[in-house]
């Protein structure tokens, strides 16, 4: 696995911890479909302005994400990860295609 799929990944996950839920206990989004959130759109945004950088933007896939998940050793909620990743990847490919 590539330093882009982790950094892809890094970009979409931090867009999940940007609207996790307030309850101190739980860094999982209220609403894992949710994918209209700053990040995403400024991301979105750039990517638009600077089309020679859509190149960089590997695939996504469950695997993928599943790979990651695997070597950062850390417990988490695996599926809801992946659900979390994916949609919002998919939701970034949906955008920068219209």
């Amino acid at each position: 696995m590539c330093d882009k799929h982790c950094l892809c990944i890094s970009v979409i996950v931090n867009s999940v911890i940007e609207s996790a839920c307030t309850d101190c206990t739980c860094i999982y989004p209220k609403n894992i479909k949710a994918g209209n959130n700053l990040l995403i759109k400024l991301f979105v945004e750039v990517i638009k302005d600077n089309p020679e950088y859509k190149k960089y933007i590997p695939e996504i896939n469950e695997q993928t994400v599943r790979k990651v998940l695997s070597k950062l050793n850390m417990k988490v909620r695996t599926q809801v990860i992946v659900d979390i990743v994916v949609g919002r990847y998919n939701r970034i490919t949906e955008k920068l295609n219209k």
